[in-house]
């Protein structure tokens, strides 16, 4: 059945983690999975799970860091590409985001990058504090 899939032209579904992975939204096959199980892609408004097939036509809505990205899926792809081919993979119709909020996000991703929370969960009294003392509310 398969061999006469690839006769007929191509095999026209695969694996959302594999696709997502094939196209260069994550590095590996294993981020794209950890990001299917979190919730973080969405196949025609349905949360994705890693093992589910994706065919073309089908809309995405992926979440990369703090930005959502909305693709259309025009091709899947039979082999490795290149950056330049996996990018006509797909048709990315994110709205643009006005520039002053691109500066914005960055300099989030900066402060977090360089300020790491010290614990994780609910802040702790001292950390309360700390955060009051910093806003003035002393």
């Amino acid at each position: 059945m398969a061999a006469e899939k690839m006769r007929q032209g191509g095999n026209r579904e695969m694996r959302i983690d594999k696709w997502l992975k094939m196209v260069r939204l994550y590095k590996t096959r294993a981020e794209a999975a950890k990001a299917c199980g979190l919730g973080r892609v969405k196949q025609n408004g349905q949360t994705a799970k890693a093992s589910r097939t994706i065919t073309v036509g089908d809309t995405l809505v992926v979440k990369i860091k703090s930005r959502y990205m909305e693709l259309d899926v025009l091709e899947i792809p039979t082999r490795g590409l290149s950056a330049i081919d996996a990018k006509t993979m797909y048709r990315d119709n994110s709205p643009q985001i006005p520039e002053e909020t691109n500066d914005l996000l960055g300099m989030q991703e900066h402060f977090n990058k360089n300020n790491p929370r010290k614990y994780k969960g609910m802040p702790k009294k001292k950390e309360r504090r700390d955060w009051e003392r910093h806003r003035g509310h002393e």
